[in-house]
């Protein structure tokens, strides 16, 4: 290894004492193999992700059932005035508290980019020019900026997911466990965002040739990987599973998978532990691949059970877990690609340039969550469509989207403006629109 080692360094300097022009016809000339693998990958990947957007040619369901569960939409919707009342009380702070969250997940970035550019950071950079090498000392700028934006919203972030839900009968762990598990997500998120920031300055270093082939290919392979691991990492922490116990609501559930393309686990999260909402989730990839219904579902009707399961197999079926997975990557070969030939000739920027840019990209980051809410949105309505078909129930369907209004407080017509910034379903009168067999109203 070591010798290896030597033989890369002098190849190094060899590079770096030719002629200017030299070096960039040296740099330049990328494998040809590494560079087609990743523009095929990514146009690949691309065309995974396209296919899920669009609509699906699938057998309509049963006119008859569809006119039987139509019939008490109607009836189902019937939501009490004072209900609607609730809803707004509980939802009209949420949604101001979560632009105050938005403002600040910008504005953070971009005064830390702002100290950089005037040199008024330059102690902080002083104090990170004591790591090693400049790949550590981006990631832990990187990983450090994502905390410092955290941190600025906790109070607000700590006031909706304590004080607002714990008011409103949602929170059922305690505030110290609450900020555990944020610090949990938050750490996580961080050190996810940090590794890839040191392996890009990794590769760019050391493969000054072919980076980027080299990133977006590392790119679409962790994905999955950790799509793999998922329920066999995050779950242990924040979602512990059990079987799905023996009665009327394992029985409801068995009769819509035999009627999936799929066939995987369905295991109980005790959400419980956390909050009294109610959800589900597929994940996994492979041999780790399953649907977890909360616990907090298992009060409802078998057949709302069966027609949640039903759009958990949607997703699986539809391969959406494994497409959101993959997303990423054609995003990544294009900022890469035109990164690469920016520095096509070149020096790596000093730190601080690097981390000035580390900081508009989650700044770009922040402004594409309208584009990617809308993106989910698509695929969720795709995916109750699909469900309906698998489960041949609709009523049961309109019950759960009417639990999701009563219980969850789901607001049945959300102002606009909401729905575009972050809304990642469909509103509830729109999903039972999905599930009658009509279009979908237009929200307001």
């Amino acid at each position: 290894m070591a010798r290896g080692e030597r033989v890369e360094d002098r190849s190094s300097e060899a590079v770096r004492g030719a002629p200017r022009g030299a070096q960039a016809s040296a740099r330049a000339a990328a494998p040809p193999i590494l560079s087609l693998a990743a523009t095929l990958v990514a146009m690949l990947c691309a065309g995974f992700v396209i296919a899920g957007l669009l609509p699906e040619p699938s057998p309509s369901p049963d006119p008859t059932v569809l006119a039987e569960g139509s019939a008490r939409v109607a009836e189902l919707l019937d939501v009490d005035g004072t209900v609607l009342d609730d809803i707004a009380a509980y939802r009209g702070p949420r949604r101001r508290a979560a632009l105050v969250g938005l403002l600040l997940a910008l504005t953070v970035p971009a005064v830390v980019a702002g100290l950089l550019v005037t040199r008024r950071g330059d102690p902080l950079l002083g104090r990170l020019g004591r790591l090693p090498g400049p790949a550590l000392q981006v990631a832990v700028a990187t990983s450090a900026l994502v905390m410092l934006s955290a941190l600025v919203r906790l109070p607000v972030t700590a006031w909706v997911g304590i004080v607002h839900e714990g008011r409103w009968g949602f929170r059922t762990r305690s505030a110290p466990g609450w900020l555990l598990d944020h610090l949990v997500t938050v750490g996580g998120r961080a050190a996810g965002i940090g590794v890839l920031a040191w392996a890009t300055i990794t590769l760019v270093r050391r493969r000054p040739r072919d980076w980027w082939s080299r990133l977006v290919l590392l790119v679409a392979a962790t994905g999955p990987l950790l799509l793999l691991l998922h329920p066999v990492v995050v779950h242990p922490l924040l979602l512990p599973t059990v079987q799905l116990p023996d009665g009327p609501h394992r029985e409801a559930v068995a009769a819509v998978m035999a009627t999936s393309t799929v066939d995987v686990p369905v295991l109980v999260g005790r959400a419980s532990l956390r909050t009294t909402r109610r959800n589900a989730v597929a994940t996994g990839l492979g041999p780790t691949e399953r649907i977890v219904l909360h616990d907090t579902l298992l009060d409802l009707d078998p057949r709302v059970v069966a027609a949640i399961t039903a759009h958990e197999l949607a997703h699986l079926e539809r391969r959406d877990p494994l497409r959101a997975a993959l997303a990423p990557v054609p995003l990544v070969a294009l900022v890469a690609l035109l990164a690469h030939r920016r520095l096509r000739g070149r020096s790596l920027p000093e730190p601080r340039t690097l981390v000035v840019a580390a900081a508009v990209l989650l700044s770009l980051e922040v402004l594409m969550g309208p584009a990617r809410a809308a993106v989910i949105r698509t695929v969720e309505h795709r995916t109750d469509v699909r469900s309906v078909i698998i489960s041949q129930d609709p009523e049961a369907h309109v019950a759960l989207v009417r639990a999701f209004v009563v219980d969850g407080f789901a607001d049945p017509a959300p102002p606009r403006w909401s729905v575009l910034l972050w809304a990642t379903h469909p509103t509830p009168a729109e999903r039972v629109a999905a599930v009658s067999g009509g279009s979908g109203p237009t929200t307001r």
